[in-house]
C-alpha cells in the first residue's frame, strides 16, 4: 500500500503566502514603501505598473490622497462660508438677544420646544 504524508504541508504553503503577502520586508529599502508613513510611494517617485496587484494600490493611495484634499477644501470652504453667515446675521440683527430669539423661533437652539 502506497501513503503520502503531507501533515507539514498545510503549514508549509500558509507560511510561504504570508511571507510573499509581506510587501513591506519584500521592498523595504529600496524607496517603493514609506518608511515614515508606511504607505506606498507615489508613481512620481517609483512607478508600477498600472496592472499589478502593488500599482493598483499605488493608484488607489492616491485616489485617497486626492478626495482627501479634496474634500479638505470643501469643508474649509464650507466653513469659511458659515463664518460669513454667522457675521451677516450678527451685523443685521444688531443684537445677539434678537438672533437668539430667532433661533428659539426655530428650534435651531438644541433645547426642547416650549410647551405653552
Amino acid at each position: 500500500m502506497f501513503s503520502i504524508n503531507v501533515s507539514g504541508l498545510d503549514d508549509a504553503i500558509d507560511e510561504r503566502f504570508e511571507y510573499n503577502m509581506d510587501i513591506g520586508s519584500h521592498y523595504s529599502g529600496c524607496g517603493l514603501i514609506d518608511d515614515k508613513t508606511g504607505r506606498l510611494v507615489s508613481p512620481m517617485n517609483y512607478h508600477l505598473d498600472k496592472e499589478t496587484l502593488l500599482g493598483i494600490v499605488q493608484r488607489q493611495q492616491e485616489q485617497i490622497d486626492e478626495d482627501r484634499n479634496y474634500f479638505n477644501i470643501k469643508i474649509k470652504s464650507l466653513e469659511y462660508k458659515i463664518d460669513m453667515l454667522v457675521q451677516n446675521i450678527f451685523r443685521s440683527s444688531g443684537s445677539v438677544e434678537v438672533l437668539k430669539k430667532e433661533l428659539d423661533a426655530l428650534n435651531l437652539t438644541g433645547e426642547n420646544p416650549k410647551e405653552e
